[in-house]
């Protein structure tokens, strides 16, 4: 691929980059579908969702509500990096991925070791191991030059695709299309013209690390090797955040290049588990729109910033969303209309379902009742009166 992209464009350092984030891209979403389907078998989880009602008002409402607490956080982020509270930023900032590198193991990793054929306290004693070196790992990547670039980038993708698998098991199956759309929309706003922009316009006051919490870059191996910066005795925990001496190097400065924002990993991955759902030919047709759709963002943006001779930052999601999605139901709709794909698509629907059913008697059936007795068999034991059955974790949840 890289050689395909050599052909029509003259910086090499250009197509290094795109084979970088788009292979990276790919990982992400291959890895949350991989989860997601293996895991949880391609379904929502109702304990978590905000709406369990299969109605047109979930279709609207949840969608909606998603898009408010996204413009609400970037819209309080760029008005306090505006106002210059600089620490207050940082502050939110690092609370918001600690927070992350906490919850995400701690729910993903206690759901894979319910599979596992061991004792309860052995699942807790490697629940805290896991959870201990995911976070540990984590912050040392996303904080520090302690670890390489390309391991950085490998964290930024499992930690993605992490949050792509709890959204797919909090929103409703027939309510993600809705959320792709509106993230199309207000992407394109806030990086033109909303509140993203304005992070831009302000990255000069915060340090080179802060683009590491906000952005995928595909930079050589720069970190590898190199000692960390020692931390200031002012604000230690602020060092190489905010940006103090006049020749230091700023976030402004780290800004360009091949870079991909870590929102835009979360919904590509989204895109993808959800039309494999649909179809696997309908995921791969996603991922080549994905791809098309992200070298034509990085060769306008270099054309731009060529010809300008300062960085530029095109909306990532509407190109590639739009050519995924629309990839994605063309080969729907080519299936539908052709009968030899439409037979061979019920075959291989058929014999997948065949396959779910029997590795399910054969023991993630057994290890999950196993699991759902012993929780109520123990400290959570429901009333006499009270049906003690918990086929899931909804059915567990749910008020008697």
């Amino acid at each position: 691929m890289d050689h395909f992209l050599n052909s029509f464009v003259s910086d090499n350092e250009l197509s290094t980059g795109m084979v970088t984030v788009i292979g990276h891209v790919f990982l992400c979403a291959l890895f949350s579908t991989f989860l997601w389907n293996w895991l949880y078998d391609a379904k929502c989880d109702f304990a978590f969702l905000w709406s369990s009602a299969d109605d047109n008002t979930s279709l609207f409402s949840v969608p909606v509500l998603f898009l408010c607490l996204v413009v609400t956080f970037a819209s309080a982020i760029a008005l306090l990096m505006v106002f210059s509270w600089k620490r207050t930023v940082v502050f939110i900032i690092q609370l918001a991925h600690l927070c992350l590198l906490f919850n995400l193991p701690l729910n993903i990793f206690a759901d894979f070791l319910d599979f596992v054929p061991i004792g309860y306290s052995l699942q807790l004693f490697l629940l805290f191991v896991l959870v201990f070196l995911y976070f540990t790992f984590g912050s040392l990547a996303l904080f520090t030059d302690r670890i390489s670039a390309r391991v950085q980038r490998l964290l930024v993708v499992l930690n993605c695709s992490l949050i792509t698998v709890i959204l797919l098991r909090c929103f409703p199956h027939n309510t993600i299309w809705q959320i792709i759309l509106l993230d199309i929309a207000w992407d394109s706003f806030s990086v033109l013209a909303g509140p993203v922009r304005k992070m831009f316009e302000n990255s000069h006051e915060y340090g080179e690390k802060m683009v590491r919490c906000v952005l995928f870059s595909a930079e050589d191996e720069q970190n590898d090797g190199r000692e960390e910066t020692p931390p200031t005795a002012a604000a230690p925990a602020e060092a190489n955040f905010i940006s103090n001496a006049p020749g230091e190097r700023n976030a402004n400065d780290a800004l360009g290049g091949v870079q991909l924002g870590l929102g835009d990993f979360v919904l590509f991955a989204l895109l993808v588990a959800r039309a494999w759902s649909d179809h696997p030919m309908g995921a791969a047709a996603a991922l080549v729109g994905i791809a098309i759709g992200l070298i034509a963002n990085f060769v306008v943006a270099f054309s731009y910033a060529r010809k300008m001779d300062t960085f530029f930052f095109v909306p990532a999601l509407p190109c590639p969303m739009l050519l995924g999605m629309g990839l994605h139901f063309g080969i729907l709709f080519a299936i539908k209309m052709n009968p030899f794909l439409r037979a061979r698509s019920a075959r291989l629907s058929e014999h997948a379902k065949t396959e779910q059913v029997v590795g399910r008697d054969g023991g993630r059936r057994k290890q999950s009742d196993e699991r759902h007795r012993r929780l109520t068999a123990g400290a959570r034991r429901a009333p006499a009166n009270q049906s003690t059955a918990c086929g899931s974790r909804a059915d567990f949840f749910r008020s008697p």
